[in-house]
C-alpha cells in the first residue's frame, strides 16, 4: 500500500479518483480492482470533509462492495483481509447510509469468516476463533463472553488450546478438539464451525486416483498477445483415460482456445514421461504399444493458466491412468493435502518454476489448508529462504516441503502418491481351466517361435509402428521389438537411418530416435544389442545461451552415420543435429560403446560429411559444409577426428554462446555471399573427398551449383559452373579462418596446431 496522504483541495482529490479510475480500467482481475480501491481509501483517510468526499466514496463503495461479494480471497494473508475491513469500515463512517449500513455488515461477515479461516490454517487458533466470535449475529458474541467490545475467548478456553499445541497435534487436529467443545457453548457460530469442519475435513482426508492439487498461474491474454501473469491459484487437476487404437493422445478441456495447444503441448511431455517411467519400473507392456486417449480438465471453466507448472501433476496424473488401463491391482492415490507444482520433461526430470512465480505460489500454499507442498529441486535454495521467511512471521504453520528431481520420485511417496492395492479375486473352476489352457498354447508357440528363431536368428531389417520398433530375419519372423516413450517420425532422409553393425562378435542396431512432437522435436540416439536390449542412448544437444538469446533444448537429426575414421575396423557415430530453424547446430563423434569422443557446435546447418586422409597419416578427416549464418555465406569445415571439440568463434560478442570454447577446426573455408537477397540463401550442398582431391558444390541445388575443386591441402584449384549462372561470382576469392580473424591465404587454424602439439 502507498503511504497515506493528507488530501484537502478537491482538486487534488479529483487527481486522485482519476488516477484510481485510470488504474481500475486497466486492472488484470477483480482482486487487483480490490487493491486499487482500497488504495484510494486510504489515501483520502485523513480528510474530514464529508460534502467534498462524499461523491467520490460513493461510487468507490459501489464498486468495492460488488468485488469483495464476488472476489475469491482464499489464499490471502491476514493482513490484507484487514485492510479491506478497514476500508470497509471507513466508507461506511463516511457515508452512513442506510443501505451502505445494511450492505456492510454482510461484506464484513465474509471477511471476517475468510480471515478466520486463514488464522485456523495458520495455526493461530485463537485468532481464528475469535474470528468466528465475531461473526456471530447481532450481539450474540459480545453477550456469551462478557460486556467487552470484542469477543474474548473464555481462560478455560485458552488453556485448552495451549495444551493440545504442546502435545504437538496437528493445526487440523487442534481445530477440531477445540470445535467440539466450543460448539455445545457458543451455539451463535455452531453453523460457521460446521461449515469450516466440512471445508477442511474435505481436503484433509480425501485422497483420489484422477485428481491433483496444483499450484497454477492464472493469467491474462491482451489483444496485441501480451500475456501477464496476475494471481496465483490453487486448483484441482483431474484426468480421466479411455483405450486408444492408435497413438497416445491429448486433450484439455475448460481452457481458452488461444492457449489450449500451448498447455496441450506440456501435456504430451507429462504423458511421454510417464509411459517412461511405466516401462522402466514395469517392462514393456504385454500386446504391444496400445494408444491411451488422455484427458484433462480444471474445475474452472473460465481458466487460462499457463500450464508449464502443471506438467509435474500431469505426469503423476498420466501415469496413474496408465497403471489403471492395464488393470494392474497396485495403482495410487493423491492426498488432496499435497500441493505440487513444477515442469516435467519428456524423459521425467522435473523442470524448475521461475522464481517469481515460485514465490507467489509458496504464499498461495501457505495461506491454504495444505501440509505437504511438491517443488523442483531446482528451487530449492530460493523455496527454503522464502518459506523461512514466512514461518518467521507464522510461526504455528506447519507446512512440509518436498524437492523432486525426476517423475519417479514421487511415485510411492506415501504425502505425494499414497500406494493403493485392489483385492485380488479367487478365480473359479472355469477361469482355472481356461488359464490352464492358455499357458499351454503359450509355451507351444514360445517352442515354435525359439525353433524358428534358432534356424534365422540374424536381423536382416526393422519396421517402426507408432512407438514401436521391431527387427525381423530374413523370413519375416519378429526377433525382438522395443517400445518407446513416444510415437516415432520415421526418417525423413536417406542421411538418418537405422543401421546395422558387427560389434563385438554380434549384431547390433544404431537406432536414431526422433519424436514427432514438430514443435518441440527430440532426437536421441539408442543402441541394441543382438537380444535388443538398450546398451546405450545419447540425447543430441541441449540448450544454449548468448547475452541476448537463449535457444531451447529442440534437435533435430541431420545426419547418423557409421565410419572407421581411424582405418582399424572399429566404427565410430557421427551424427549431426540442427536447432530447429535457429543458428545452433551440433556435431558429435561417439564409439560403439557410447563413450563421447568429441562434439562441436557450428552457428548454421551442416549437411552430410565427407571423410578422407588428406594428410595420409592414418586417420579419416571429417569434412561438413553447409552455412555459417553468422557470417551469411555459405561454408565448409574439416575436423581431424582426434581433435574435435567446441564451436566456431563468433566475432560479434552478442553471438557469441556461453560455456562453448573456440573450435578445433582443422580448416574453415567462407564461399562467396548470395547477390540475390530476393532468392533463398545458397550453401555447400554437397561434399566429394579423396585423398587425391576436395570438391565443394555450393548452391541452392547440386544441379544449380558452383563446384570448387581443392587439392588434399585445401589450396583451391579450380571451379565448375553446373546448371544455371550462379548467385555469386565463383572468381570471387575464398576466406580462410585463422582462428583470430579471417584471411585470403590458405591456412590451419592456431587452435588445431596448438593442440596437435
Amino acid at each position: 500500500m502507498n503511504d497515506h496522504l493528507a488530501l484537502t483541495s478537491p482538486l487534488e482529490i479529483e487527481q486522485q479518483y482519476q488516477r484510481a479510475i485510470i488504474a481500475l480500467s486497466q486492472a488484470l482481475s477483480d482482486n487487483h480492482k480490490i487493491e486499487i480501491t482500497v488504495d484510494f481509501i486510504q489515501k483520502i483517510a485523513a480528510v474530514r470533509r464529508k460534502d467534498i468526499l462524499s461523491s467520490y466514496l460513493l461510487q468507490i463503495w459501489s464498486l468495492l462492495a460488488y468485488l469483495l461479494r464476488t472476489a475469491n480471497l482464499k489464499y490471502y494473508p491476514p493482513e490484507k483481509i484487514q485492510a479491506y475491513l478497514a476500508a470497509l469500515e471507513q466508507c461506511r463512517d463516511y457515508l452512513g447510509d442506510q443501505n451502505v449500513q445494511s450492505e456492510y455488515q454482510g461484506i464484513r461477515e465474509l471477511l471476517l469468516r475468510q480471515l478466520a479461516l486463514t488464522y485456523l490454517y495458520l495455526g493461530e487458533i485463537q485468532k481464528g476463533f475469535l474470528g468466528l466470535l465475531r461473526c456471530a449475529p447481532g450481539e450474540t458474541g459480545r453477550r456469551l463472553e462478557g460486556a467487552s467490545a470484542e469477543p474474548q475467548l473464555r481462560p478455560e478456553m485458552q488453556s485448552r488450546i495451549e495444551d493440545l499445541a504442546a502435545r504437538g497435534c496437528s493445526n487440523y487436529e487442534l481445530f477440531e478438539q477445540i470445535r467440539e467443545s466450543m460448539g455445545q457453548t457458543v451455539p451463535g457460530i455452531a453453523d460457521e464451525l460446521q461449515q469450516l469442519h466440512e471445508t477442511w475435513t474435505l481436503v484433509e482426508n480425501s485422497r483420489y486416483p484422477d485428481k491433483v492439487k496444483c499450484l497454477l498461474v492464472d493469467r491474462s491474454l491482451f489483444p496485441e498477445v501480451i500475456v501477464r501473469a496476475y494471481s496465483y491459484e490453487l486448483t484441482v487437476v483431474a484426468s480421466t483415460a479411455l483405450r486408444g487404437d492408435g497413438l497416445d493422445t491429448v486433450k484439455f478441456h475448460n481452457t481458452s482456445r488461444t492457449l489450449r495447444n500451448e498447455i496441450e503441448h506440456y501435456a504430451e511431455d507429462a504423458v511421454s514421461a510417464a509411459r517412461s517411467l511405466y516401462i522402466k519400473k514395469l517392462g514393456q507392456p504385454r500386446g504391444g504399444q496400445r494408444g491411451i486417449n488422455f484427458i484433462f480438465s480444471f474445475p474452472e471453466k473460465s481458466a487460462s493458466y499457463s500450464g508449464y507448472s502443471f506438467g509435474l501433476a500431469a505426469g503423476l496424473l498420466a501415469y496413474n491412468q496408465i497403471l489403471k488401463l492395464r488393470q494392474h491391482r497396485g495403482h495410487y492415490l493423491f492426498p488432496l493435502v499435497t500441493g505440487i507444482t513444477g515442469g516435467v520433461g519428456p524423459s521425467g526430470e522435473v523442470l524448475p518454476v521461475d522464481d517469481y512465480s515460485l514465490r507467489e505460489k509458496i504464499e498461495a500454499a501457505f495461506f491454504s489448508p495444505l501440509k505437504y507442498l511438491v517443488l523442483p529441486y531446482a528451487n530449492r535454495q530460493a523455496a527454503l529462504s522464502h518459506l523461512y521467511l514466512m514461518q518467521s512471521r507464522y510461526p504455528n504453520r506447519k507446512i512440509e516441503p518436498f524437492f523432486l528431481r525426476h517423475l519417479e520420485e514421487a511415485v510411492g511417496q506415501p504425502r505425494i502418491a499414497l500406494e493403493h492395492r485392489e483385492p485380488s479375486r479367487p478365480l473359479s473352476g472355469q477361469h482355472r481351466w481356461a488359464l490352464v489352457g492358455a499357458l499351454v498354447v503359450v509355451i507351444v508357440a514360445a517352442l515354435l517361435g525359439g525353433v524358428l528363431h534358432w534356424r534365422d536368428p540374424a536381423p536382416a531389417t526393422f519396421r517402426i509402428q507408432g512407438a514401436s520398433l521391431e527387427t525381423l530375419n530374413s523370413r519375416g519372423s519378429v526377433l525382438w521389438s522395443f517400445q518407446f516413450p513416444s510415437e516415432l517420425a520415421l526418417p525423413g532422409n536417406e542421411q538418418v537411418r537405422p543401421q546395422f553393425v558387427n560389434h563385438q562378435g554380434s549384431s547390433a542396431l544404431v537406432f536414431p530416435s526422433m519424436s514427432r512432437n514438430a514443435l518441440k522435436p527430440s532426437s536421441e540416439i539408442y543402441t541394441f544389442d543382438s537380444r535388443g536390449r538398450v546398451s546405450w542412448r545419447y540425447k543430441m544437444g541441449r540448450s544454449l545461451k548468448t547475452p541476448i538469446e537463449t535457444y531451447p533444448d529442440h534437435y533435430v537429426f541431420s545426419f547418423v552415420q557409421l565410419l572407421d575414421l581411424f582405418r582399424d575396423g572399429n566404427f565410430q557415430i557421427l551424427a549431426g543435429a540442427a536447432n530447429g530453424p535457429w543458428p545452433p547446430f551440433q556435431a558429435v563423434l561417439l564409439d560403439l560403446n557410447g563413450s563421447l569422443l568429441g562434439e562441436y557446435w557450428h552457428p548454421g546447418h551442416l549437411g552430410a560429411p565427407a571423410v578422407a586422409d588428406l594428410d595420409r597419416d592414418g586417420r579419416r578427416e571429417i569434412l561438413m559444409g553447409g552455412r555459417n549464418e553468422h557470417q551469411g555465406r555459405p561454408c565448409m569445415v574439416v575436423l581431424d577426428p582426434l581433435i574435435v571439440g567446441g564451436g566456431f568463434a563468433a566475432e560479434d560478442p552478442s553471438d557469441r554462446w556461453e560455456g562453448i570454447q573456440r573450435g578445433t577446426e582443422k580448416f574453415y573455408v567462407l564461399f562467396p555471399a548470395d547477390k540475390d537477397p530476393d532468392r533463398p540463401p545458397s550453401g555447400v550442398v554437397k561434399i566429394l573427398a579423396s585423398e587425391q582431391r576436395v570438391s565443394a558444390f555450393v548452391g541452392r541445388a547440386e544441379g544449380d551449383s558452383v563446384e570448387y575443386v581443392f587439392d588434399p591441402d585445401l589450396n583451391l584449384v579450380t571451379t565448375h559452373v553446373h546448371g544455371k549462372p550462379p548467385p555469386h561470382d565463383p572468381s570471387e576469392q575464398l576466406l580462410y579462418w585463422d582462428g583470430l580473424r579471417w584471411t585470403y591465404s590458405r591456412t590451419l587454424t592456431a587452435r588445431f596446431l596448438r593442440l596437435r602439439k
